[in-house]
């Protein structure tokens, strides 16, 4: 849908999403659809598999017809250049900060898709903060190995699939959590 809400993911799930930007382009004939799919809020730490039509997108009957890029979500993260390439109105200013999101483009194959295809991936929702990571918190556990979590900052937390850190993490979010 392109009017659903964006999810948060913790843990790893399969998710569809949300369409932010769908086109055609290419050639003379529009031989190429080009697509935008929001898989959720904030930055997450990865995509291992994506379907198209519950067929994961490597299968051979895809050879040649699919190009994506991946954006984890970071607030720093750049546009695609491969949704560029559909027409004028992607650009340099449509970075989708702070949003994952998988940037597609389906080469038009009668056999391969009869009509926009339903995109699914399994991914490693977000990075979390763990105390017991951190060697300034005063819960600090040496025997987990590592000592650089901190608080105020992101990019040294890890993914995890611990549903305390998880719920921590969404009471204590000021953006999208309860802050």
């Amino acid at each position: 849908s392109n009017i659903d809400p964006i999810p948060v993911v913790y843990g790893r799930r399969k998710v569809g999403g949300v369409r932010a930007f769908i086109s055609t382009g290419g050639g003379t004939k529009n031989e190429y659809l080009y697509i935008a799919l929001v898989l959720s809020e904030g930055q997450i730490d990865g995509v291992e598999q994506i379907y198209i039509n519950d067929t994961l997108s490597t299968d051979s009957k895809y050879s040649g017809l699919v190009q994506t890029q991946v954006f984890l979500g970071s607030d720093d993260q750049t546009y695609s250049t491969l949704l560029s390439g559909a027409d004028a109105t992607w650009g340099a200013n449509h970075r989708l900060r702070g949003v994952a999101y998988l940037a597609i483009r389906l080469k038009y194959d009668q056999d391969a898709f009869g009509n926009i295809p339903d995109i699914q991936c399994v991914i490693r929702g977000k990075r979390v903060y763990d105390p017991r990571k951190d060697s300034t918190s005063d819960v600090y556990d040496s025997g987990l190995g590592v000592s650089t979590h901190r608080f105020d900052d992101p990019s040294t937390w890890q993914w995890s699939n611990n549903p305390a850190l998880c719920l921590r993490d969404y009471l204590t979010n000021a953006r999208y959590g309860k802050g």
